[in-house]
């Protein structure tokens, strides 16, 4: 329930926050929330990246009676993002104006899911070859920790777990992917403000653990095959194992463990 409450007050924060002088036409770095959402990115805007027509706040966005006319509203033209590059359409979904709304749900998978599979530009980058490694590149650059986009990581994260991008990915990339979660994990666990152990298991060794199942890591497929609940987390994203502290604890040493040991072998 914190979680949703959590992802809630995120995505309304994200509708009110938003905002711009112009309706039709707006520069991007003058709007308050794009701010962290630009530089926690730590790369520049790609070229040719999509500004969306209407976006929160505005008086066209106000007018919008519900959650589907949004959307609607935000959905980008198939030719349009064709014409896009891979990272052009990564930013498309990095600046959506919904994105946050996956937070809201208890099960982060379906969230993602509700929120990214009917938008053209996200179908798009599925057909993407390089779409994985356009977001290793984006991952290995986005900053540990911003105070106004705390989460910016995380949003990477979620996409990179998609069984779709991990199968774009060669050897050397997944274990690069690991080896960034595991260094973002523990910069954030040192400091206090950054901490959320919790989230972190529910999406960055969401991760983690789909990448180690995909290469058939044994010593993990293994040990997933005498803790059914810990298998829970990476099949139907269920994980009220983590309910109990020590359980989590647990959870938290073996996998940061082995996935150490995965990135060595």
């Amino acid at each position: 329930m914190q979680k949703l409450i959590s992802g809630i007050l995120i995505s309304s924060c994200i509708l009110t926050i938003l905002s711009c002088n112009k309706d039709e036409a707006y520069d991007i770095y003058a709007v308050p929330l794009y701010v962290p959402i630009l530089e926690s990115m730590n790369m520049p805007r790609p070229e040719g990246s999509y500004n969306y027509p209407v976006i929160p706040n505005t008086k066209e966005w106000i007018k919008l009676n519900d959650r589907e006319q949004m959307v609607d509203v935000c959905q980008i033209n198939k030719s349009v993002v064709k014409a896009m590059s891979t990272q052009a359409v990564i930013q498309a979904l990095w600046e959506y104006p919904l994105y946050a709304d996956f937070f809201a749900w208890e099960n982060t998978q379906k969230g993602y899911e509700f929120v990214y599979e009917e938008l053209n530009v996200f179908q798009e980058l599925k057909k993407r070859s390089d779409a994985a490694s356009c977001l290793l590149y984006r991952y290995q650059r986005v900053a540990e920790k911003h105070k106004k986009h705390a989460f910016a990581h995380y949003l990477l994260e979620m996409h990179l777990a998609q069984n779709y991008f991990i199968s774009q990915l060669n050897t050397d990339e997944k274990k690069a992917v690991v080896k960034r979660a595991l260094e973002i994990f523990t910069i954030r666990q040192q400091d206090p403000e950054f901490t959320d152990t919790f989230m972190a298991i529910d999406i960055t060794f969401y991760l983690v653990g789909r990448i180690m199942i995909h290469d058939q890591y044994k010593p993990f497929v293994d040990k997933l095959s005498i803790k059914p609940g810990w298998e829970k987390l990476f099949t139907e994203h269920v994980y009220n194992f983590y309910r109990s502290q020590d359980e989590a604890n647990e959870f938290l040493e073996t996998i940061t463990s082995m996935a150490n040991d995965y990135i060595k072998k």
